[in-house]
């Protein structure tokens, strides 16, 4: 009877250690970096905000019914869209709108599909209409056909509506050779590849600008925005060059919306990408990077990622191939390549992904659901000690004073000496005020650190006790009064509870 209530204890131990391991795992995250340092994660069971280098849980923004929770590629359907300091996010076929600080301001719990529609991916384009009201526009292909959802999202009354949905199963395709005007009407295929942009050229006109294949050729699809609507414009440009099919389409476009880099992969998860100028508007061929011929993307639309960071003005095209390997190219503010790697990761199993840049530590990060958290380009102990020597406030806080001595400075350029060296005593009074509060709270990390490495060492200590108590029973045990020979049968072993397996 003592011997099963160790056991017992023993169980229970590894189950405590197993919660606090496991309790920042997350299935199907999708991440990205806030405005105040922050990272919101959409996962299985729902939307949670973490700190800058995730090792904690800061706040539950919303968790998802039933229904609504995430499976197996449904983190590859998130799209999500910057505009000023709004965020527009698809997830699961609905729409939620946050601020630049992960506060949820909006969502729809509807799903914008009709009729029985299931598309691979989306585009998600957000136009500026005036300072308070956003137009946002969804497409999809699915089923041969082309498929336009129009909404539109008022800031100052927090009201989304829903303007237009429309389908169209084919387009015309028209060009003019001299004095010769040819018109083309084209049906759509079974091809899902579709990514959309909304861009400006040098005159400043707004095009809605859509990418897509068909027939083997990727076509380039051009619309005029209107005030307040989009229309079609007929001219509609296909790249005859196109060696294969794309299956996926994606792309990111440049803060001016002048240029866009478009990534594709083929129906052999071929990866390849391009950049396109909306003021290079009559090209008829177009020139793919292609750095990884021997490495094939999965083909779950998991794999393909392209970002834009703000932070240090980069993009990054990513995408995940069948042997665990994450392959990525590195892109300057100007579209230009100056690095791509094949990282080795050996991660077969996972179902999405993000990468993430820090302004603060000046690094990128990684996110799966099989590894939480940790650098693009370093190892694990790197990563320790990022988390030892940074704090968060301290990057704030020089964000913080930067932007409040050139405040200041503006603010008191026309006033006296004396005047300036009071703001100056003022300054250094505050400055050491806040030395005096970062160090206590230096201590106070210091001491949280200790407690844990005193429990942690008292708990192998009740361990290797717990574990010598169950050896001295088990060795020592009578002979089974029933079969006093089953030991001779079993042999005489140390019998030691199962492990438990994550």
């Amino acid at each position: 009877m003592h011997s099963k209530y160790h056991i017992f204890i023993y169980i229970i131990f590894f189950i405590n250690i197993y919660k606090i391991f496991s309790s920042i795992y997350l299935k199907y995250p999708y991440s990205l970096y806030l405005s105040n340092g922050n990272i919101l994660v959409i996962h299985e069971k729902g939307i949670t905000i973490y700190d800058h280098l995730f090792t904690k849980s800061i706040k539950e923004i919303l968790t998802f019914s039933e229904k609504d929770k995430l499976k197996i590629g449904d983190a590859s359907k998130i799209t999500t869209t910057f505009e000023d300091e709004y965020i527009f996010c698809l997830i699961k076929d609905q729409i939620y709108i946050f601020n630049d600080i992960g506060n949820l301001i909006f969502h729809n719990n509807t799903s914008i599909l009709k009729n029985e529609v299931f598309p691979k991916y989306y585009s998600l384009v957000v136009i500026k209409i005036e300072d308070n009201l956003y137009k946002y526009v969804i497409n999809y292909l699915f089923d041969r056909k082309l498929y336009w959802n129009y909404f539109q999202y008022n800031t100052t009354s927090n009201e989304n509506m829903f303007i237009s949905y429309r389908s169209q199963d084919e387009f015309y395709y028209s060009y003019s050779y001299g004095s010769t005007y040819y018109q083309y009407s084209y049906l759509f295929d079974d091809n899902y590849a579709l990514s959309c942009q909304y861009m400006i050229n040098k005159d400043k006109n707004n095009i809605f600008i859509c990418f897509f294949m068909l027939e083997h050729k990727l076509y380039i699809s051009f619309y005029n925005i209107g005030e307040k609507s989009i229309f079609l414009n007929e001219d509609i440009l296909p790249n005859s060059n196109s060696e294969k099919d794309f299956e996926c389409i994606k792309s990111i476009v440049n803060p001016n919306h002048s240029k866009a880099l478009i990534t594709l992969y083929s129906s052999t998860g071929e990866m390849k990408s391009f950049i396109f100028s909306i003021d290079q508007k009559n090209i008829y061929s177009i020139d793919f990077n292609n750095y990884f011929k021997n490495n094939f993307c999965k083909r779950n639309y998991v794999g393909l990622n392209v970002y834009y960071f703000k932070q240090n003005e980069e993009y990054i095209n990513s995408c995940l191939d069948n042997n665990g390997n994450l392959l990525v190219e590195f892109y300057d503010q100007n579209f230009n390549i100056y690095n791509y790697q094949i990282i080795n990761y050996n991660k077969t199993n996972i179902f999405g992904y993000s990468i993430l840049y820090s302004n603060c530590t000046g690094k990128y990060f990684f996110v799966s659901e099989e590894e939480p958290f940790r650098l693009l380009v370093g190892d694990n102990e790197q990563l320790e000690n990022i988390k030892q020597n940074f704090r968060i406030e301290d990057c704030l806080n020089i964000d913080n004073k930067e932007e409040s001595k050139s405040q200041e400075k503006s603010e008191t350029s026309d006033k006296s000496d004396e005047s300036e060296k009071k703001s100056e005593a003022s300054d250094n009074s505050e400055e050491s005020k806040e030395k005096s509060e970062t160090s206590n709270y230096s201590k106070d990390d210091s001491k949280y650190l200790l407690l844990i490495i005193i429990i942690v060492l008292l708990c192998c200590v009740i361990l290797a006790l717990v574990g010598y108590l169950i050896y001295k029973n088990c060795k020592n045990r009578p002979i089974n009064p029933i079969n006093p020979n089953i030991d001779e049968i079993f042999g005489n072993q140390d019998v030691l509870p199962a492990p438990i397996i994550n």
